[in-house]
């Protein structure tokens, strides 16, 4: 009896999990583009077809013309907000519509989630269902506005590109999705801690001009930059140009240089340091001043579409309270230090009011806030983190706060 109750439990779990809908149009026909000679229009529409054909067993033409059966349009709009997308189901026809690089990809990945069922759980865990009689309900309307225009996470599935799509991870460096299917918002710089290693690099320079480098507990070392030092400047400056030189793409929607602190506490502690955050209450200070001037010639050069990255990690989590970060700055606010047991807005929680103390500082004087959130442990990623129960919460708590990218 015991092993019958398991195989109808199974059965019946495969087949409402089905989405079968009762007086709609059942699927057959074609996959229309608005125009054909666009790569991403051209990419949605093959991906839209490939799984129909998968998940029906019946061809899906990509055309620009066609009317037998159910239809697939696909298109892009102006009026929908930047990658966004919106899905409509009609007696016979299903529009997918998307703007910006990403919209109309993603629309049809959440269409197969939404309407065929599709889920992508690992790059190698996935299901798509077959359903020869899938049938598609008329008069529903989905639409959907990013809430971040950077989302990246370092497990190892995003590294696949299929799934980094069907999950809306569009950040770099663990992946490169093609131009075709939306690209990414990408690093082009080393992603952290490039400060003293890329940039104005201690290999290099430390020997020769450690007045370059962090004077501190009265010693100098190699491992962060004095952010007062002119001549630090001017190298860090054209690095920065030259990497642009070399790796600037016009046509992406946003590139990203990370100008990051060395991960340790040997802060500079010279007098010129010193007084800068002596000034605006932390070491921050000293950070945004010294990204502030990069980002200013990065923009009096032209490069509308870069934006200088750098941290609020540690020393420099606190906000600086007489400088403001540029409109092409970054600011990666980092959660090492609190409560994964509770939301970060739990005010019962001491380490996630500070945090929020300072969250909500930054987000006064900076409109670009990402977050690098650690939801893992770093000392034994086997052990379980049990911050299930409050991932989505701190999602939302980081969106109400003005951030727009999440690591």
């Amino acid at each position: 009896m015991k092993k019958f109750s398991l195989i109808l439990a199974f059965v019946l779990l495969f087949t409402f999990a089905l989405p079968v809908f009762s007086g709609a149009t059942q699927l057959g026909g074609y996959v229309i583009l608005s125009e054909f000679g666009d790569e991403r229009l051209d990419a949605a529409g093959n991906t839209l077809s490939r799984y129909l054909l998968e998940i029906t067993g019946k061809n899906f033409p990509v055309s620009t013309s066609g009317n037998a059966g159910t239809v697939f349009r696909l298109s892009y709009s102006d009026e929908i907000p930047d990658n966004g997308y919106v899905i409509e189901t009609g007696e016979n026809e299903v529009l997918i519509t998307g703007s910006g690089t990403r919209g109309v990809i993603h629309g049809v990945y959440a269409f197969l989630e939404k309407y065929c069922g599709c889920d992508w759980y690992t790059s190698t865990l996935y299901s798509i269902p077959k359903n020869e009689n899938l049938v598609i309900p008329a008069g529903e309307k989905t639409e959907y506005e990013p809430f971040f225009e950077y989302t990246d996470t370092d497990w190892v599935s995003p590294h696949d590109v299929e799934y980094s799509l069907a999950n809306g991870l569009n950040g770099s460096p663990y992946r490169t999705i093609p131009s075709e299917l939306g690209g990414n918002v990408t690093y082009i710089s080393n992603f952290c801690h490039t400060l003293t290693t890329q940039f104005c690099a201690s290999a290099t320079y430390f020997e020769e001009h450690p007045e370059y480098f962090a004077l501190h507990m009265g010693m100098r070392v190699p491992d962060q930059l004095c952010l007062t030092n002119e001549t630090t400047y001017e190298i860090v400056r054209d690095e920065v140009m030259a990497l642009l030189r070399e790796k600037h793409n016009p046509d992406e929607s946003l590139q990203i240089i990370s100008l990051t602190q060395h991960d340790n506490q040997k802060m500079c502690q010279c007098e010129n340091c010193r007084k800068i955050d002596d000034e605006n209450g932390g070491h921050s200070g000293t950070m945004i001043t010294f990204v502030n001037r990069i980002a200013r010639d990065v923009k009096a050069a032209g490069y509308d579409n870069v934006a200088i990255d750098t941290f609020a990690y540690q020393y420099t989590r606190k906000a600086p309270t007489q400088v403001k970060p540029e409109d092409n700055i970054i600011v990666r606010l980092c959660t090492i230090e609190c409560c994964f047991a509770h939301a970060l807005d739990d005010s019962f929680c001491t380490e996630n009011v500070a945090l929020m103390n300072d969250l909500a500082d930054w987000s006064k004087i900076c409109d670009r806030i990402y977050v690098w959130d650690y939801t893992t442990n770093y000392a034994n990623t086997l052990g379980i983190f049990p911050d299930f129960g409050v991932l989505q919460k701190n999602i939302q708590v980081f969106y109400e706060n003005n951030v727009v990218g999440l690591y």
